[in-house]
């Protein structure tokens, strides 16, 4: 490394430095994916839980993608730098094109090395789906869950609320827990209603 080849300090670091660099964290850790992403208090079902390693698993994998083209599209610059470097008579222009076709190797060796991790945890969120579908819930449509969950989800902020709590965040809670707790009211009454209905039909024949 020409920037610091001088600089005996980096000497006595560099395979620290190089270790570093092999083991250091590039995306979530299953640790962190288990219990932080995937808490109780966010997703308090198996079903709010499996729903939401589908958008973690649709947005890793989508940037994957997006990762793909970058790789191929460096790769190709740094060939068309190497055709630069080969044709011109200049040796500085030659020097320049070299470096740039390393620049973009190298930026694509990280790439590469990002998509690996990208993979790794792609994996275990398919592992958590398969974990978590138990066949309780609806793993094809992502609506039929919702009101379930969200209402456990607003009681468990609900159970955190005090007197200090901020009128925003009181209301952010009780409205949609009170619309929930209507819904679910009006539901059963219609479900009531509509059994004498029939259990009176029933009766009058």
């Amino acid at each position: 490394m020409d920037l610091v080849k001088n600089d005996k300090r980096f000497e006595t670091l560099k395979e620290e430095l190089i270790e570093n660099r092999e083991k250091a964290q590039l995306f979530r850790t299953e640790t962190e994916m288990r219990y932080s992403v995937l808490n109780d208090g966010s997703h308090p079902t198996k079903a709010s839980k499996y729903w939401q390693c589908v958008r973690e698993m649709n947005s890793m994998y989508e940037v994957l993608i997006d990762d793909d083209y970058h790789y191929k599209k460096l790769l190709i610059e740094a060939r068309i730098e190497d055709k630069k470097a080969n044709e011109t008579n200049d040796e500085l222009e030659k020097e320049l094109h070299e470096l740039e076709a390393k620049q973009k190797r190298v930026g694509a060796n990280a790439i590469k090395r990002r998509g690996s991790d990208r993979i790794r945890e792609l994996t275990l969120w398919s592992q958590f789906k398969a974990e978590l579908d138990d066949g309780s819930s609806d793993t094809k449509v992502v609506n039929n869950h919702q009101k379930d969950s969200l209402q456990k989800q607003l009681e468990n902020r609900l159970a955190t609320l005090t007197q200090g709590s901020g009128q925003a965040d009181v209301l952010n809670v009780l409205g949609p827990l009170n619309t929930i707790t209507d819904d679910y009211t009006n539901a059963i009454t219609e479900r009531k209603e509509h059994l004498k209905k029939t259990l009176g039909e029933k009766n009058d024949k």
